[in-house]
């Protein structure tokens, strides 16, 4: 009992900062938000516009840099720290080349937004901030590899420095060139786009100097290692990355379909299923973060060879998330009546939502599931296999299912969620019963 004991401690020790990191995240969202609905209806709609066509390369690309976190904490856990660094070093290279090829690639859409069915305004409106989220895509890329570097060796408040720092260079920035301060002009939403800008290129700039010349750092900026990567470096990095950019891509995207099918049933439901969604998603920045922790400590013990140590991290990690989603669950059935009234005051909103919560609350215990088990199994570089998993039962399973009982047999809102419940639950059976077999085939290879 000592070792689950040990090994809790040491997870959550790497989870909390992480978690403070995602929490940081969302929080720079919110604040956005209100700063850019201060100038007006259009340009909010604008960026929730762009955001939302955004979030595809955006996933992508931390699913691509998760693989530096895989390997890094690999080669740390064999006490290989040079192979650590040219994991970095080929991650960053990755990083830069996806990051300008991504930025081009969103310069040239940026007169295909109006096809994409928004009010004309909107698509002007968003245009401009479009192509500057696009050219944040390079910087945060990099950013994202260098995070994944410091928890891989086990310094987790690192990034969260840097996350902290972002949040209030992008609060300042916002101010200055959204309203106009300091001599600068009032942009509105492009100030916005240039406040991001600015805030995420030295927020990485800052986390590349902490990790090149802090303390007891051994990683070196200005080495001739840049010129002995090898294709292998790259081949491997994104074996790792790019099922991991797919399976994210997947997870987005089902529940976007989601959301559309909700928005065939009218604004009511709609409304009712944002608010669902907000609640869910602030609990699984808890459950996320535990994932990440996990990834991080299985493969630092997957370098080690510990299995055994493996098996425990992966079912602690686990048992932590069903904990906390428990309680959220309870919590959430609870205050299902309550909660849907700090956000509308609409009465049928008010009903739609909290049915939805219902089946929120119950979502909540597969969701933690199933996103651990896959980080676990992400730590043991097996990837390619949970992303079939998750890509057949979201799209083979979830929402034909949501489709069904939604409209043939008029479940409406409550069938779509019953649906992606279905998904999660069997997502987080398969994931968890991959992981079991897993570990027990390399215990008997190592006995």
């Amino acid at each position: 009992m000592n070792i689950w004991v040990q090994e809790a401690r040491k997870t959550l020790q790497l989870a909390f900062p992480i978690m403070l990191s995602q929490v940081s995240q969302n929080l720079i969202q919110v604040i956005d938000t209100a700063m850019i609905g201060r100038v007006g209806v259009v340009p909010l709609a604008a960026a929730a516009f762009a955001s939302n066509v955004f979030i595809v390369p955006l996933v992508f690309c931390y699913g691509i840099s998760s693989a530096v976190s895989v390997l890094a904490a690999n080669a740390f856990g064999a006490g290989d720290s040079k192979r650590a660094d040219r994991v970095l070093r080929s991650g960053l290279v990755v990083s830069m080349i996806a990051g300008i090829l991504i930025a081009l690639g969103m310069q040239m859409m940026r007169g295909m937004l109006h096809q994409l069915g928004q009010p004309e305004a909107v698509s002007i409106e968003a245009e401009p901030y479009f192509v500057l989220l696009g050219w944040s895509i390079a910087p945060v890329l990099l950013g994202s590899s260098l995070k994944n570097y410091s928890e891989a060796n086990s310094r987790p408040w690192v990034p969260f420095t840097s996350m902290v720092l972002l949040l209030v260079l992008n609060v300042f920035f916002n101010w200055v060139f959204i309203y106009g301060h300091f001599g600068a002009p009032a942009m509105g939403l492009v100030g916005a786009g240039v406040g991001t800008l600015l805030a995420r290129c030295l927020s990485t700039l800052y986390l590349a100097m902490w990790i090149g010349w802090g303390r007891d750092w051994q990683f070196r900026w200005f080495s001739r290692d840049w010129f002995a990567l090898r294709w292998g470096d790259f081949r491997h990095l994104l074996s790792i990355g790019l099922p991991s950019a797919v399976q994210g891509i997947s997870e987005v995207s089902a529940f976007m379909l989601a959301s559309i099918m909700i928005g065939w049933l009218g604004d009511a439901p709609l409304a009712a299923h944002q608010i669902a969604i907000n609640i869910a998603s602030m609990t699984f920045m808890v459950t996320l973060g535990l994932s990440f922790s996990s990834t991080v400590r299985i493969s630092q013990k997957f370098g080690q060879r510990d299995f055994r140590g493996v098996r425990v991290v992966g079912g602690g990690v686990c048992l932590m998330a069903v904990a906390f989603m428990v309680v959220c669950m309870v919590g959430i059935l609870l205050l299902r009546g309550w909660i849907p009234g700090l956000f509308v005051a609409d009465e049928e909103v008010i009903r739609l939502a909290a049915l939805y919560l219902v089946l929120v609350g119950m979502f909540q215990v597969f969701d933690g599931i199933q996103v651990t088990m896959i980080g676990s199994l992400r730590g043991m570089q097996d990837v390619r296999v949970p992303m079939w998993i998750q890509i057949g039962i979201y799209f083979g399973v979830s929402l034909p299912l949501a489709y069904v009982l939604a409209f043939p047999l008029g479940m409406e809102g409550a069938g779509i969620w019953t649906g992606l419940l279905v998904g999660l639950g069997l997502c987080a059976v398969v994931s968890s019963l991959r992981f079991h077999f897993l570990t027990m085939r390399h215990i008997r290879m190592l006995s």
